[in-house]
């Protein structure tokens, strides 16, 4: 995988806005990153996308839709494997965690925060740059819900 020169996905204060520039910034981070997006899981809304445009609205929130319905699976399987687990072992699965999808040319990263319905969405043209890129979007998640994203 070719990496770009190095960007902070911190935010930072500009004509865009912070969390527009966070997304760019982890956008344009690594080669193969085609979509990054920050929404609401509850309203099931993407609120934010870079490049902006890239997709239509409606295709941007049946992203949004696919992370909801990822992480009420993933859920109804912690639960299950919890009660299955010997006390005070824990869920292996945190609400944190990031959940991948794989659809025809494209790895959806998503990653949501701990307290909250705020997740970042990524569309990679690999698995292995959505792998590569699970830390920024950390991070930026972090930055625009800070409840959230520890791990």
């Amino acid at each position: 995988m070719t990496t770009r020169p190095p960007s902070s996905p911190a935010p930072v204060s500009g004509a865009l806005g912070p969390l527009a520039e966070a997304l760019t910034a982890l956008e344009q981070s690594a080669e193969g990153c085609r979509l990054a997006g920050f929404g609401d899981l509850g309203a099931r809304l993407v609120l934010r996308a870079e490049p902006a445009g890239a997709r239509p609205q409606e295709a941007l929130d049946d992203l949004c839709v696919q992370a909801a319905e990822a992480y009420a699976l993933a859920d109804r399987l912690a639960d299950q494997l919890a009660e299955n687990l010997v006390e005070n072992l824990g869920s292996p699965v945190r609400a944190s965690d990031p959940v991948m999808a794989w659809v025809p040319g494209e790895t959806r990263l998503f990653l949501r925060a701990e307290q909250s319905d705020d997740a970042v969405f990524l569309a990679c043209d690999r698995l292995d740059t959505a792998q590569d890129l699970v830390a920024a979007a950390r991070d930026v998640l972090q930055a625009v819900a800070p409840d959230g994203a520890e791990g």
